[in-house]
């Protein structure tokens, strides 16, 4: 016994390292085998679902169809099944992707006029899935979680199989979805001096913070089907800003108005939790101040006579600022898909040379639809 467990640990381990190997080949199947390390040449799914071609070690191409294999596979996973299949009423053997494996196996057919998706679970037959996804939940109410998920999933290849990996799993993970909607806020936003800054006029002034209603759209991308996603948007701030500086010499006054378009590009982390998600954001912004004007009042004192100089008109700040955001919120769901969100978001942005920045806060109330 003792001499056979060198021999059982050397057979487990060959075993275990021809499996991590073959992992990391190009493999096709047989009626009777899988073969190992050939040279698959894949090209767009809609070919991929007809003909696989490989090179021989000759370096010449065989081309096989779905006749001649029981399937083939990637080396980065990618795998196709043979199967047959009815489209447009007629019968076909193809070359069937399978994207997620499980209790419920799904499948993807391409070709020049169609891309139809395929489920089967266990060992039931193959069950064509339809836009509107009534086929998966007929089949997935053993797993509660993905009820709305089936109502949010789209018709495409990585959501449909984060639908269904989520089911195998029973993961409480929502979906990711594609949302857009409304926001509106207050906010508080000032202008200051960057350093280097020089402007005789305003040297000993400073303005006064101005706060401005918030009102726009937005829209949020899932990145990837993950828990990050691509947040964007429009959004419009008026805002009016004052500054007095005087001596027993002189009275200088600033005035500046501004009526500014905001574009935020951020990346959004969301808490993968069911009806209460913590989410935070991170990125850039694009200002224009499609209102921007400026004037600069001064007047001297000497004895009992005041003197009032020609107003300056020079802008202050300038029409086009960039700048980062960064903030925090949380979203409630109301349904499946309709979300009610709260944020603070800060922000900063520059103009250039010899121009102020903006700098301030917002907080935001948003709806999607």
């Amino acid at each position: 016994m003792n001499n056979l467990k060198p021999y059982l640990i050397f057979v487990f381990l060959s075993l275990f390292v021809q499996s991590v190997y073959a992992q990391d080949q190009d493999y096709i199947i047989t009626d009777s085998a899988i073969i190992y390390g050939v040279k698959l040449m894949g090209r767009t799914p809609r070919f991929n679902s007809q003909f696989i071609l490989l090179k021989d070690k000759s370096n010449a191409e065989v081309r096989y169809t779905p006749d001649e294999l029981k399937g083939y596979g990637f080396k980065d996973g990618t795998k196709y099944v043979t199967t047959r299949i009815t489209v447009d009423g007629q019968e076909k053997t193809v070359f069937l992707e399978h994207l997620a494996e499980g209790k419920i196996n799904l499948y993807r057919y391409v070709d020049k006029n169609h891309k139809i998706f395929f489920i089967r679970k266990d060992s039931s037959g193959l069950i064509e899935l339809k836009k509107d996804k009534k086929a998966f939940a007929e089949v997935s109410g053993d797993c509660r979680y993905v009820s709305d998920d089936v109502k949010l999933a789209t018709y495409n290849k990585r959501s449909l199989k984060k639908l269904t990996d989520n089911y195998n799993h029973c993961r409480k993970t929502p979906l990711p979805y594609f949302k857009y909607g409304v926001y509106f806020g207050y906010g508080q936003t000032g202008i200051n001096k960057p350093s280097g800054y020089f402007n005789p006029a305003i040297e000993d002034i400073s303005f006064s913070p101005s706060n401005s209603f918030v009102i726009g759209l937005f829209a949020d991308i899932p990145i990837a089907m993950s828990s990050f996603s691509f947040n964007t948007g429009v959004y419009f701030t008026k805002n009016g800003y004052t500054a007095n500086a005087k001596s027993t010499q002189s009275d200088v006054d600033a005035v500046v108005n501004l009526t500014s378009v905001h574009l935020p590009l951020l990346f959004r982390y969301t808490v993968p939790t069911r009806k209460v998600r913590p989410f935070f954001n991170l990125g850039g912004r694009f200002t224009f101040n499609a209102q921007n004007t400026s004037a600069i009042y001064k007047s001297s004192f000497q004895e009992n006579t005041i003197f009032i100089s020609t107003p300056i008109k020079e802008k202050l700040v300038s029409d086009f600022l960039i700048g980062y955001v960064a903030g925090a919120g949380i979203q409630f769901n109301v349904n499946y898909k309709k979300t009610i969100s709260a944020e603070f978001r800060y922000a900063s942005s520059t103009g250039g040379d010899n121009t102020l920045n903006m700098r301030g806060f917002d907080v935001i109330i948003s709806f999607s639809f």
